[in-house]
Order: structure tokens, then C-alpha cells, then sequence
């Protein structure tokens, strides 16, 4: 908090862009958090996924980063000022509409041989 409110004196941090920040991380997290817990999934698999995607979309492979500079991927993300488009991203990719169940998995291939 001193480091943020040192920054914000010398005009490098805004308090609304700090807010914000952690306001569309938190809402990130919780698409990963409802998406994990819906299809089974663990968190680390969701969040590889989302930077997987994210990789193509945003052209920089923030998994690869975290693990070389030691840093949590989100932070790296944050950093160059992204966060809104890998919720973007989130939003579409963590979509409960897209989880199918086993049943309707299996039905879906069966209408696929037979050309339905």
C-alpha cells in the first residue's frame, strides 16, 4: 500500500485505475473460480487455458513470462495495461454455455455419423 499511494503521489498510479485493476481481476478470477467448479476442472487447467487463448489473441505468451521472471501471469498482464481484453477473452472462453455433459457429448458424435 505504500509503494501504490508513493506511485500515486508522483503521478504514476491513479486510485480509479488501481480500483479498476483489481475490480476486473476479481471478476477474472471469478469467471475461472465458477467455470473450475462447473466442469470439473481444477483452476490451474482453466487459468492454462485462458493464457493459452490468450496467447493468440493478445500475441504474447504470459504463461512463459510468469515462469521466466518468477511473477504471477495476471501481474505481467496488468502491467501492460491488458486486464480488460483478457476479461474479454474470459467472458467468452469461461461461458457455462459452453459445457456440454457426457450425454449430450456422446449424442452430439452419434448426430455427427450420421450426418445430422
Amino acid at each position: 500500500m505504500k509503494l501504490e499511494s508513493c506511485l500515486r503521489g508522483k503521478g504514476f498510479m491513479e486510485t480509479t485505475d488501481i480500483s479498476n485493476a483489481s475490480s476486473i481481476r476479481h471478476e477474472i478470477a471469478k469467471l475461472v473460480n465458477e467455470f473450475a467448479s462447473q466442469s470439473k476442472a481444477s483452476h490451474q487447467e482453466v487459468w492454462n487455458s485462458l493464457y493459452d487463448h490468450a496467447k493468440y489473441v493478445l500475441h504474447r505468451d504470459y504463461r512463459l513470462h510468469s515462469k521466466n521472471e518468477g511473477r504471477p501471469a495476471i501481474q505481467i498482464v496488468e502491467e501492460d495495461g491488458r486486464l480488460s481484453e483478457l476479461l474479454e477473452i474470459s467472458k467468452k472462453l469461461l461461458n457455462p454455455a459452453n459445457l456440454m455433459s457426457k450425454d449430450e457429448f456422446l449424442n452430439s458424435l452419434e448426430a455427427m455419423k450420421t450426418g445430422g
